[in-house]
């Protein structure tokens, strides 16, 4: 397969002042190439320590060339390895690490997926309520992101763990706000979200404290939209 094009100087100087991110020189861009491949070779042969070396070799090329989303990439692909491993804390660390760098590119997206990685992690370990910290960090940068399927879920997340260490109302704070989140989604949004769930677990607790008409209304907001052309067996539908 032929090698793409090297963008030229003024291609180079273009892109960059249009997005923001650098590219790669070619000789990093190939380092970086045969960084990942080896890695991806050597899990693939279950060479775990020899992948994170690459692994860690090519975020440290990304960082010394500048390159944000590149970095905070390989960043979890590490993590996602060492956690592979049993690696929690060195896993924890490059999720958290990930989030950071990619925070700071602007890059919210792969920031908030870095966060529930390291909420993933805490979760393995027991420490809910540092993992529901995590979780609503990466609502936050979903937020950010414009990214309504990852704020429902991080948020439906962070009350999960709110509420297994018996704090309710953090619990119910995260719960509707992911509720607020679907309401103002649009219907395929809502349709392929975990809405459903973090509306049932609120008016669950809402029904436990005799809420029930508070319950009904969240049960109302997160009910699937309804399927046009769908079989009426009632039979009320009008011509």
């Amino acid at each position: 397969m032929a090698a793409a094009p090297v963008p030229t100087p003024a291609q180079r100087a273009a892109f960059e002042q249009a997005t923001g991110r650098r590219l790669p020189t070619p000789e990093a861009g190939r380092t970086l190439r045969a960084l990942l491949l080896d890695g991806a070779h050597k899990s693939g042969r279950q060479d775990w320590p020899g992948a994170v070396r690459d692994y860690r070799a090519a975020g440290d090329l990304c960082r010394a060339e500048g390159l944000v989303a590149e970095e905070a990439s390989v960043l979890v692909a590490l993590a996602s390895l060492c956690l592979g491993m049993g690696l929690r804390d060195q896993a924890r660390e490059a999720y958290e690490r990930s989030a950071t760098v990619a925070g700071g590119g602007g890059l919210h997206a792969i920031a908030c997926q870095a966060r529930m990685g390291a909420a993933g992690v805490l979760l393995i370990e027991g420490q809910h309520h540092r993992a529901a910290l995590a979780y609503e960090g990466a609502a936050e940068a979903a937020k950010a992101g414009a990214a309504p399927l990852l704020r429902i879920e991080s948020l439906r997340l962070a009350g999960t763990c709110h509420a297994t260490r018996g704090e309710e109302r953090d619990a119910m704070r995260c719960w509707q706000a992911a509720v607020d989140e679907g309401a103002a989604a649009d219907d395929a949004t809502r349709a392929v979200s975990t809405l459903a769930g973090a509306g049932e677990a609120l008016a669950a607790v809402l029904t436990r404290h005799g809420l029930h008409a508070q319950a009904a209304h969240v049960r109302a907001l997160v009910r699937p939209p309804a399927v046009e052309g769908a079989a009426d067996p009632e039979g009320l539908s009008h011509a």
